[in-house]
């Protein structure tokens, strides 16, 4: 069968789970539907597993189909067991509808195929692979390694499609059943659902501390605090027969110290921060000194400690050289398996931390789920590929030394049999939160090289620094935060950062500076013209000023004393003689001019004037600046 039919299938499981609460119930359905659509009225276990594994994209163990078997089909009398071969009896169901459900759901993800090959066909800027495409889709929803341009472009499809809300439902059906398969390959004794057996230590990888405690958003820790919530109900079960423990390796605990050493010196040299790094960010935001980004770490540490995330201490892991993963032969086949993209030193690191979680599984690694020991969480591309990898993934049934946060959460919501619901699902289930984290994870990758190689052409002297801060600025305008999806760039975030970035943004620079120089000689143009206005205004109230005084002092000196004696005339007494008008004109006159002097009324005059020129001029520039 081709890879939707697993799809369709995972739908199905996902529609009779709902009516029925219990997976061998599901699986019989299915060997009823195999049955009748093949015609099988006879055949033993082996051939039933195939049958039905084939004929749905299943790879379901046998010790399971043989329970289905004998527990149900055979208990209801539907078979009968003669000899090692099961038989069809009359009381077998044949009005099993799983057949036109079956051919409906591949007719659905049928459109979806041919929806996803248009959409990546419309936005990819490289050749696709249709078949390669289709198969990304099983193996994106199934948490599989697939090349990151794949991923990409299906949560771009996906979100994209975030308000068709059948779109979602059915591929949320899918995901959802995606699930319950796969927990059945990990956990092959489904009686033993709803209880942890054995005692599991997750070594976390950096970021997932950082997501516990918050500081790659609030996304990201709602994720974390779902797995958190189901290892609180394994460890304080009533029922209680294994633990689930947090811990985090020395070398990660290095790392962690080195970031938050890179903080204090960001700090201290006023540097610039990569924008993609979320953590970052939001330590050295609120920061001001070395002591602050101190007291981040401290209260980072605690938030740690309150969670139970704990330090492990060193241990010598190759004490027994049975247990190490590293080796030449693995490292050159890893090499060459990524085509020489990677240095060798990469691989030994990885195949280092593989060889930490085998020292802890003692070896053990093809279990159910809660009985391998340790298991590393990682989001890492690299880790999580070569976990799967055919040089150290050993098949069916082995559980793989990394893993991510999904895998896990659904592992352990699987065991548990915790069920669907609005209420109790982990946010890591729903298709658009993966899709959010997907996209936004792979394009701040994309960020994070761009910056990188900024950093090494300003040290190299290819560009300045007024240059590199302007491109960095372009770059954190750039990034994508899974929080906060700008649907309006969502475009950008399938396509690699443009080579042209730097061309681009240097020749905006030029640009703004030639306006900024432009805009500088018209302000100076301006302030001339203005001044200008200024002192032609001045003087004109300046003039306007000067007549005022002028015909104020004629008034005083001219009019004023033609005005007394004209009235001294008036008052004129044909009795006075000459002399003693003469007398008396002077004598009044005298006596204004002893209280009233020149001086001081030319003063007056000027101090007028001035007050006038002063209130004319702030009054005439206000009405120009309004």
């Amino acid at each position: 069968m081709s890879n939707i039919s697993l799809l369709a299938s995972a739908a199905i499981f996902r529609s009779l789970y709902d009516n029925k609460k219990d997976i061998y119930d599901v699986i019989s359905d299915f060997i009823r539907a195999y049955i009748l659509l093949n015609a099988k009225w006879a055949f033993n276990s082996t051939e039933c597993t195939k049958g039905v594994n084939d004929t749905f994209g299943f790879n379901i163990p046998e010790a399971i189909i043989r329970s289905c078997l004998r527990n149900r089909l055979k208990s209801n009398d539907e078979l009968e067991l003669k000899d090692g071969i099961f038989i069809v009896t009359n009381h077998f169901d044949k009005s099993n509808d799983i057949q036109s459900k079956f051919r409906d759901s591949n007719h659905e993800f049928e459109e979806i195929k041919k929806k996803l090959i248009a959409h990546t066909l419309e936005h990819a800027v490289v050749e696709i692979d249709n078949e390669k495409l289709i198969s990304s889709l099983q193996n994106y929803l199934l948490n599989k390694s697939i090349p990151e341009e794949y991923a990409g472009y299906i949560a771009h499809f996906i979100l994209k499609n975030e308000d068709n809300s059948d779109f979602k439902e059915k591929l949320n059906r899918i995901e959802e059943g995606l699930i319950l398969y796969v927990g059945i390959q990990y956990s092959p004794n489904l009686n033993e659902l709803g209880h942890w057996k054995g005692d599991l230590t997750v070594f976390l990888d950096t970021e997932h501390l950082f997501s516990a405690t918050g500081l790659n958003g609030v996304l990201y820790k709602q994720v974390f605090d779902d797995l958190n919530t189901l290892v609180h109900d394994v460890n304080y079960a009533k029922r209680k027969r294994g633990k689930i423990s947090f811990r985090y390796f020395p070398d990660t605990k290095k790392e962690v110290d080195s970031f938050f050493y890179a903080a204090e010196k960001i700090l201290e040299n006023n540097s610039s921060i990569d924008p993609s790094k979320t953590a970052m960010l939001n330590i050295v935001n609120g920061c001001s000194s070395k002591s602050d980004v101190l007291e981040k770490k401290s209260k980072f540490e605690s938030d740690l400690a309150r969670l139970k995330i704990l330090p492990e201490e060193f241990q010598d892991y190759y004490e027994d050289p049975d247990f190490n993963v590293e080796s030449a032969n693995g490292i050159d086949g890893l090499h060459a398996k990524y085509n020489g993209e990677f240095d060798a030193h990469v691989f030994s690191d990885i195949l280092k931390t593989f060889t930490k979680i085998n020292y802890f599984r003692k070896g053990i690694s093809k279990a159910p789920i809660d009985n391998v020991s340790a298991i590393f969480l990682t989001e890492k591309w690299l880790i999580r590929s070569i976990a799967f990898s055919e040089e150290v993934h050993e098949g069916k049934g082995f559980v793989p030394y990394a893993t991510n946060i999904e895998f896990l959460t659904e592992r352990l919501w699987f065991k548990l049999n915790k069920g669907f619901g609005k209420n109790t699902t982990p946010l890591s289930f729903d298709v658009i939160t993966k899709a959010k984290v997907v996209i936004s994870s792979q394009f701040n990758n994309r960020i994070s090289d761009e910056y990188t190689k900024l950093n090494n052409k300003y040290k190299n002297g290819e560009i300045d620094e007024e240059s590199t801060a302007l491109l960095i600025a372009e770059l954190r305008q750039k990034s994508f935060n899974p929080d906060a999806i700008d649907y309006g760039r969502l475009d950008e975030a399938i396509n690699p950062v443009s080579d042209a970035l730097v061309e681009d943004a240097l020749r905006e620079k030029a640009s703004l500076q030639l306006q900024a120089k432009e805009g500088m000689d018209a302000k100076h143009e301006l302030r001339q013209l203005k001044i200008s206005n200024k002192k032609k205004s001045a003087e004109s109230i300046k003039n306007t000023v000067l007549l005022y005084s002028r015909v104020t002092k004629f008034f005083i000196y001219a009019i004023v004393p033609a005005t007394i004696f004209y009235l001294l005339i008036i008052l004129y007494d044909p009795n006075d003689t000459v002399l003693s008008l003469v007398f008396g004109t002077t004598g009044l006159v005298g006596f204004i001019l002893a209280f009233v002097k020149r001086r001081t009324i030319n003063g007056v005059i000027r101090r007028y004037a001035r007050n006038s020129f002063r209130q004319r001029l702030n009054k005439k520039f206000q009405r120009v600046n309004r």
